[in-house]
C-alpha cells in the first residue's frame, strides 16, 4: 500500500521555503523495507507555489554536502549516480501552518536499496539549512545550517507512517521560556513536566519513574516538577526545619538511601539563578505510608505549617499566591502547587495555587478551586492498556487547546480569588506494580512516543476543505469537487456564512488547487504534559514538542553555542 505524500508542518514564528528536494540510495542504509521519495506535478500551496523550475541528475552532491557527516561521499555518489535527483522546488510554509506537499513515495525503493530524501530550507532571513529523512525509519534532530554562522537553528521529527515532517524552533530548551511574552499566564503555556519527578535512583518496581535527575531534567526544559514527600516529625513548630524524605507513596525513591526535600530546592534554586527567565512550578503532595494521608488529615495542614514557616520563606525565591501568574509574576520563582489541605491560620491569606481535592484516577476532574483541570488515570490492568491510557491524554490535550484564549470562570472559592483559565494539568504516567509490563518505564516506552506523533501530526491542525476554509464534514468527502447552478450558489453562500462564524477559532487560508492546513491562530497549548522516563538515552523530543508548541516572539529564538548537532536521534521502529 502506498504511503502518503509528504506533509510539512512548520511550529516556528518564522516563514520558510523548501528549494530544494535531492533523493538518492543511501549508501549507508540498513536493510530496511524503506520508501523514497519523488516529486510530481506542483500545486499552488498558500497560493505562493510557483512549481518546478528545472529538474536534472547529477553525479555529485551541492558544495555544502560536506557539512553533513551522514551525507554520502563523490566515490559513493558515483556508485549509485543512477538514483540521485536534484529537484528545485517553491514551497513556502508561513509560521505555525500544516502543508501537504505533491512528494509522492517511489517505487523503486526496497530492501536492498534504501533511500535517502535530502530537503533544503531557506530561512525567511535567507539562511538556508538542510535534512536528510531516511526512508522508513523515525528520524529526529537538528537541521544542518549550510549558512555560516547561522541567527536561527531548527529541529525535525519525521515520523515515516504518516509522511510527516515537523520543523521546529532549535534554541537551547535550558532557557526557552526566555522567548515567550512576560505578559503570558501559566495557564496559556505548554509545559513539560515530570511525574514522581525526584526518583532517578534505584529502587522497587513502579518507584522509579525517571531515567535522569532533576539538574538534567530542568537542563532540558522541564518546567513541572511532582514532588512527594513523607513527614517524620509533626512538631510545625521547632526552630530548624523538620526534614521531609522525598517518597513514591509508601516507598523510598531509593534503596541506597534517604533522600529530602530541602537539597533538591536548593538544585531548583540554583538553576533558577543562573536562568532568571525561568521559572518552576512545584506540585507538593504528603505521602509515605502505606494509607495515603488524605490532603485534609491533620497531617497535611501540619505540612503547610511547616514548608510555610521553614521552606518557603523566601519571597524571591517563591511564588505562593494562590492564583495562576504570568510568567513576570513568577521568573525566577518556584511556583508552589498545593496537595494538601492548609492549617486555619493560612487559609484567609492563602497558600499555594490550590489543587487540594486532586481526585484519584481520574479520566478529567476540575478542583473545586477551578484552578486545576486532571486527567490522571493511573491504575493499569494490563499492559495493553496503555492505548486506553493513550486516548484519555489525547482528550484532555484537545481540552486544553479549546480553552486557548477564553476565560473560564467556575464560582469562586470561599477562601481565595476567581480563578481564570485552569493549568490543564494531564499525566502520563500509569502503572501496575504486580504486571511487569505496567511498569513506567514499559508503559513510557509506548505511550510516549505515540503523543509525540499525536502532537506532530494533529494536535492544533485542522484540516481546510478548499472551498469554504474549513474542516469539511464526513459526508462532504463523497461530494463531486465542482458544483453546479442554483444549489452551488446556496452552498457557497451557507459555506460564507459558516466561515465567518468560525473566524476566531479557525482560520482557513486555501487556493482552487487543492486542501492545505492551517494551524489555529491563537496559541494551542497543549498544557502541562506530566511525564515519565523522560531522556532515555538522550531523546528529549517529547519536551522540544511539548515546548515548540508555545508561541514563540519572532525575534525571541536564535541559535547560540548549546544547540549542537549531537542532539541527532535515530530511531528505528
Amino acid at each position: 500500500m502506498a504511503k502518503p505524500s509528504l506533509t510539512i508542518r512548520n511550529l516556528t514564528p518564522h516563514p520558510l521555503h523548501l528549494t530544494l528536494v535531492e533523493r538518492y540510495l543511501d549508501p549507508k542504509g540498513s536493510a530496511i523495507n524503506g520508501t523514497a521519495y519523488a516529486t510530481g506535478s506542483a500545486k499552488g500551496p498558500l497560493g505562493s507555489l510557483t512549481g518546478l523550475t528545472s529538474s536534472f541528475s547529477s553525479l555529485l552532491p551541492s558544495a555544502s554536502s560536506s557539512q553533513n557527516s551522514g551525507s554520502p561521499t563523490a566515490p559513493q555518489l558515483t556508485s549509485h549516480a543512477q538514483s540521485f535527483t536534484r529537484h528545485e522546488v517553491a514551497y513556502d510554509i508561513p509560521p505555525y501552518t500544516t502543508l501537504p506537499t505533491d512528494l509522492f513515495p517511489a517505487i523503486h525503493a526496497s530492501v536492498e536499496s534504501p533511500q535517502l530524501l535530502r530537503l533544503t530550507f531557506t530561512h525567511a532571513n535567507h539562511e538556508r539549512h538542510r535534512v536528510d529523512l531516511p526512508s522508513a525509519r523515525k528520524h529526529s534532530g537538528p537541521l544542518t545550517p549550510l549558512t555560516p554562522t547561522p541567527r536561527h537553528a531548527l529541529y525535525c521529527i519525521f515520523h515515516p507512517s504518516a509522511s510527516h515532517l515537523t520543523l521546529l524552533p532549535a534554541a537551547p530548551l535550558s532557557s526557552w521560556m526566555s522567548a515567550l511574552h512576560p505578559s503570558t499566564p501559566l495557564s496559556a503555556l505548554s509545559i513539560p513536566g515530570t511525574h514522581n519527578s525526584p526518583t532517578a535512583y534505584p529502587a522497587l518496581p513502579s518507584v522509579r519513574c525517571q531515567s535522569v535527575p532533576i539538574p538534567n531534567q530542568l537542563e532540558q526544559g522541564i518546567r513541572f516538577l511532582d514532588i512527594r514527600v513523607h513527614l517524620a516529625s509533626t512538631s510545625p513548630t521547632a526552630n530548624s526545619p523538620p526534614p521531609l524524605t522525598l517518597v513514591h507513596g509508601a516507598f523510598p525513591i531509593s534503596l541506597r538511601g534517604t533522600h529530602h526535600l530541602l537539597p533538591l530546592l536548593h538544585q531548583i534554586t540554583t538553576f533558577l539563578d543562573t536562568h532568571p527567565t525561568e521559572t518552576v512550578l512545584l506540585s507538593l503532595k504528603l505521602e509515605g505510608t502505606t494509607t495515603t494521608p488524605s490532603p485534609s488529615s491533620p497531617a497535611s495542614s501540619i505540612l503547610s505549617t511547616i514548608l510555610h514557616k521553614h521552606y518557603t520563606t523566601d519571597p524571591t525565591k517563591w511564588y505562593t499566591l494562590p492564583h495562576i501568574p504570568s510568567l513576570a509574576e513568577c521568573a525566577r520563582r518556584i511556583v508552589l502547587i498545593r496537595r494538601f489541605a492548609l492549617a486555619p491560620h493560612l487559609v484567609d491569606e492563602g497558600y499555594g495555587i490550590d489543587a487540594e481535592d486532586w481526585p484519584y484516577n481520574a479520566a478529567h476532574a476540575l478542583t473545586s478551586s477551578g484552578a486545576c483541570s486532571v486527567q490522571d488515570v493511573c491504575d493499569l490492568a494490563h499492559p495493553a492498556a496503555w492505548a486506553d491510557k493513550a486516548v484519555f491524554v489525547k482528550e484532555h490535550l484537545t481540552r486544553a487547546a479549546a480553552t486557548s484564549g477564553e476565560e473560564i470562570a467556575p464560582p469562586p472559592p470561599p477562601d481565595g480569588p476567581r480563578v481564570g483559565v485552569p493549568l490543564h494539568l494531564n499525566f502520563l504516567s500509569a502503572a501496575n506494580f504486580w504486571r511487569r509490563g505496567c511498569w513506567p518505564e514499559r508503559v513510557a516506552r509506548r505511550l510516549n512516543p505515540a503523543v509525540v506523533e499525536f502532537l506532530c501530526v494533529s494536535h492544533g491542525s485542522e484540516r481546510l476543505d478548499p472551498e469554504s476554509g474549513h474542516e469539511p464534514e464526513l459526508e462532504q468527502k463523497s461530494q463531486p469537487a465542482h458544483r453546479q447552478g442554483e444549489q452551488q450558489g446556496e452552498l457557497e453562500q451557507q459555506e460564507e456564512e459558516e466561515s465567518r462564524k468560525n473566524q476566531e477559532s479557525k482560520e482557513g487560508v486555501t487556493t482552487k488547487e487543492g486542501t492545505i492546513w492551517k494551524d489555529k491562530p491563537a496559541a494551542t497549548p497543549t498544557g502541562i504534559l506530566v511525564c515519565d522516563w523522560l531522556g532515555e538515552g538522550g531523546d528529549w523530543d517529547l519536551v522540544r514538542c511539548v515546548v515548540g508548541m508555545n508561541r514563540f516572539r519572532p525575534g525571541g529564538l536564535t541559535a547560540t553555542s548549546e544547540v549542537d548537532m549531537n542532539m541527532n536521534i535515530n530511531i528505528e521502529e
